[in-house]
């Protein structure tokens, strides 16, 4: 995990271990909503929420001569599990160049996306001295 590897946060709880918490208390994996979540903060230990979305999704292709480009955009918000107050915003979008008949590859996308986020999380958490960031 690229947030995990800049060390953003002093802990990093992806869904699959908030998963194995709420099955190893039989708890009902629906309780993985927002809501639910932001209420919950304390039983998984966590300070805020990171959420996303893709709002812009398009698998580029080969095609002679040059490979469509892909593009990815997605909006993230931190949102604290003790307030619900939103930390932190951010819209982050992506398009590869062509790679003549190659197709653009969406994992490369997608980890560039995650590099950026990463580093965004971590200037936001170093200039945030009144305490906003986790």
């Amino acid at each position: 995990m690229v947030i995990a590897n800049k060390e953003v946060f002093d802990n990093v709880v992806d869904r699959t271990q908030i998963q194995a918490v709420l099955a190893e208390h039989n708890l009902d994996a629906t309780l993985l909503d927002e809501k639910t979540l932001l209420q919950k903060g304390n039983f998984i230990n966590a300070d805020a929420l990171l959420k996303g979305r893709v709002t812009r999704f398009v698998e580029g292709a080969p095609h002679y001569p040059l490979a469509t480009a892909t593009e990815i955009s997605m909006s993230l918000k931190l949102v604290s599990t003790e307030t619900g107050q939103i930390i932190w915003t951010q819209l982050y979008s992506e398009k590869s160049g062509a790679r003549g008949l190659l197709a653009p590859s969406v994992d490369e996308l997608l980890l560039e996306i995650a590099e950026e986020i990463a580093n965004d999380l971590v200037k936001e958490r170093q200039g945030s001295s009144g305490g906003l960031m986790p």
